[in-house]
Formats: C-alpha cells, structure tokens, sequence
C-alpha cells in the first residue's frame, strides 16, 4: 500500500539529487509547486515563524522503489522514517527498512548517517535477545530501551 511521504526541502533536495538519472521518480516535484513550496519557506525564514519549516506531501508515493535506488544512509533512512505506522509492528525485526523506520519516530538522537549493515547488526541482536527473554510482549519503551543498549553495546564492539 502506497503511503503519504512528508518531506522538508534539503532532505527532498537529497533525494532528488541521488534520483537525478532516473527517467522517473516518484519525488519530482512540477515548477509551479517547486516555485510555490520556496516561496513559502523563504516566507518562513523572513518571518521568523517559530512553527516548523514547510514541508511537502507527497501523496501516496510510498518509497518503494526508491528505497533500493537512493544510496547515502541518509536518504535511506529519511524514506524509513516516513514510511513508517503503527500497524507495521508485526514486521518490526522482519523487515530492516520497518525497524529503522519505527527507531527513527520513537527514538531522539538517532544518527541519522547509520549504514544498513549497522541497522542490521543491531536488528539481529535485538533479536537474540528478544527470543532468549523467554518474555512474549514487548511494549514500546521496552522496545526502545533495549535499542539503545544493544546500539551502545554495537557501537562498543566497532
């Protein structure tokens, strides 16, 4: 199911950058709304707006294919982060591009350069630990506290 994808303008401008060769992407953004979506930041900027930063919708794009076509860290942990809802709890340590998603929206501080092979490591031993708890649920904080013991613990080993 395609989802709506809400961007700020450099983390677009990344985007659209690494998807630069391709014929078409789902990020490209006509002249006239481009044109507009400036003029409201730099409205923003000029007023001293204490809100947050426009941002634009991309109605029901979703970020696949582009997941697997962008390169820098990044840009795939920025598609992650929106493409992640609650409902997808169910493939949280399935699906690596679910997990960083769902660190990214409860957790602060995350950085946001982490390579999927780090994600990756952590993933797995989220998972050990998961399975060897003997515990069947897990609630959010729980979820997150472990995170940032086994992302210390990773971040230890390298």
């Amino acid at each position: 199911m395609s989802r709506n994808v809400f961007l700020n303008f450099d983390e677009w401008e990344l985007i659209n950058n690494e998807l630069s060769d391709q014929e078409y992407h789902h990020f490209r953004i006509c002249d006239r709304y481009l044109k507009d979506w400036k003029y409201r930041i730099e409205r923003y900027h000029k007023n001293g707006y204490t809100y947050g930063e426009p941002i634009y919708k991309f109605e029901r794009v979703g970020i696949y294919p582009e997941i697997n076509q962008v390169k820098s860290p990044r840009a795939v942990n920025i598609l992650c982060r929106e493409d992640w809802r609650p409902q997808d709890m169910i493939c949280l340590l399935k699906s690596t591009f679910c997990f960083i998603g769902y660190i990214l929206t409860h957790c602060d501080g995350v950085n946001m350069d982490t390579s999927l092979d780090e994600w990756d490591d952590i993933r797995n031993k989220m998972r050990d630990v998961i399975k060897n708890s003997g515990q069947d649920i897990w609630f959010y904080d729980q979820l997150v506290d472990l995170y940032k013991k086994c992302s210390a613990d990773i971040v230890c080993l390298v």
